[in-house]
């Protein structure tokens, strides 16, 4: 079975261009919630970058069982510890 997300929008690096990457993804959710705002919606959009450890990582001994950050899965990697984010863009309902 493999992993499915529809909110899944990308991957990003963890520097200088991956920041720039986030930075626009957000800007541009941003502006689609004005938008849906100003159209007095009840629907927002949030953009979430999840942090992945990567190959080779030497904090990936923090996220093993064990590890001080050890947390059952360890999905929530800290982003100092990451070396790229996954990004989504979920729906929400206000």
């Amino acid at each position: 079975m493999a992993r499915y997300s529809r909110n899944f929008v990308g991957t990003i690096g963890n520097d200088e261009t991956g920041a720039a990457q986030l930075a626009a993804v957000r800007r541009t959710i941003s502006k689609v919630n004005a938008q849906l705002r100003a159209k007095r919606s009840i629907e927002r959009w949030r953009v979430v970058a999840k942090g992945r450890l990567g190959r080779d990582n030497p904090n990936a001994p923090l996220y093993r069982h064990g590890g001080k950050h050890w947390r059952g899965s360890s999905i929530c990697i800290r982003a100092e510890h990451a070396t790229r984010f996954d990004l989504y863009v979920y729906r929400l309902w206000r």
